[in-house]
């Protein structure tokens, strides 16, 4: 919420004070207006950077409109990520995707990234500019430090500087303990975690020139609990945690804000790909079985999360990694069926009532 000290003009509008500097004032779309107990409508203008409400719309509460009142305005959230110049790595698919629409339909220029083919991110990149945002797409593979540092550079020039950079790029790969092979191990690790490190690097040293920023790592609950046949990409995913707690206590002083994300279950292209015969009402029952929350989520949940950890408002969360996972994580593995009451007695015979 944004408060606002308002007096009248000569139209009969609210505005915001004269005297107000105009360093102070920002442009403000209103959906609501509330005055203590009381709500109405806002109405969409601009007056000289100032927000202006209709005061017809207020008569019905003629003692509270007098001069230097304060109101409540209610923020929506549409332009929350105005002014961000952000860069999605791994966003011509899956959550990279949405993640780059969202923080553009919250009014991010946005550049998107590909590793081989650009036909993922053309539509998307259209789309962006329709919403009057500027936008392109860029092509590196997080296998080449060379080429994970022409992306930073390339981003920096097209946008004037970079100060949002959300590092989601990466692979997955399941494969037993005793069959990984060192080349398999490097490769896991060069593109999920060291091209994210050296491509941070580089974003954060324009960053620190352009007065700060704000970086958010997309982890994954496989960082956090095991799974067979997933060492090396628990491995990588758990090496972000820990890098993403120590960078954030070491740039927060600086200007620029570091935090994470580990989703759960997200449906995705790549699982229809990789898993034989999987579909969406197999994705819907898993969910209904085994999540809390009993459904998978959607990219959508973590693109929102992420514009969140991006914005201004979450400027005092620093250093964290956010479960986004419907509650599995916080789920025992032990419990067999959590819908259902346990007919256990734990208790009887010392705990009143049992």
């Amino acid at each position: 919420m944004s408060r606002a000290s308002l007096d009248e003009d000569d139209r009969g509008f609210a505005r915001s004070p004269s005297r107000q500097s105009p360093s102070s004032v920002v442009d403000i779309v209103v959906d609501t207006i509330r005055i203590r107990n009381l709500e109405c409508a806002g109405r969409q203008e601009q007056f000289l950077g100032a927000m202006v409400i209709q005061r017809k719309r207020l008569a019905a509460i003629p003692r509270l409109l007098t001069k230097s009142t304060f109101w409540l305005v209610l923020m929506p959230h549409d332009l929350r990520l105005q002014g961000k110049k952000a860069l999605i790595t791994g966003s011509d698919t899956g959550i990279g995707h949405e993640i780059g629409l969202e923080f553009a339909r919250q009014g991010a220029d946005v550049i998107f990234h590909y590793v081989q083919s650009d036909s993922g991110v053309t539509g998307a990149v259209d789309e962006v500019r329709a919403m009057g945002r500027k936008s392109t797409a860029f092509q590196a593979d997080f296998d080449s430090l060379e080429q994970v540092t022409r992306l930073a550079d390339q981003a920096s020039e097209f946008l004037g500087g970079v100060n949002c950079l959300v590092n989601n790029a990466g692979v997955t790969m399941n494969r037993p303990f005793l069959k990984v092979t060192p080349e398999q191990f490097d490769k896991m690790f060069h593109i999920n975690f060291r091209g994210q490190y050296f491509l941070t690097q580089r974003v954060v040293q324009d960053m620190l020139q352009r007065g700060g920023g704000v970086i958010c790592n997309m982890s994954s609950v496989h960082g956090l609990q095991g799974v067979p046949e997933h060492t090396v990409y628990a491995a990588t995913k758990g090496a972000i945690i820990a890098y993403t707690r120590s960078l954030a206590v070491e740039l927060g002083h600086r200007g620029i804000r570091v935090n994470g994300i580990a989703p759960g279950w997200v449906t995705v292209e790549n699982y229809f790909k990789c898993i034989p015969g999987f579909t969406k009402e197999m994705a819907a029952e898993a969910g209904y079985k085994a999540i809390p929350v009993a459904r998978c989520g959607e990219p959508l949940d973590i693109a929102r999360l992420a514009a969140f950890l991006c914005s201004d408002d979450a400027s005092f969360i620093v250093g964290q990694t956010i479960v986004a996972d419907g509650g599995t994580t916080a789920l025992m593995s032990l419990v067999s069926d959590f819908r259902q009451e346990s007919t256990n007695t734990f208790g009887r015979g010392y705990i009143p009532g049992i």
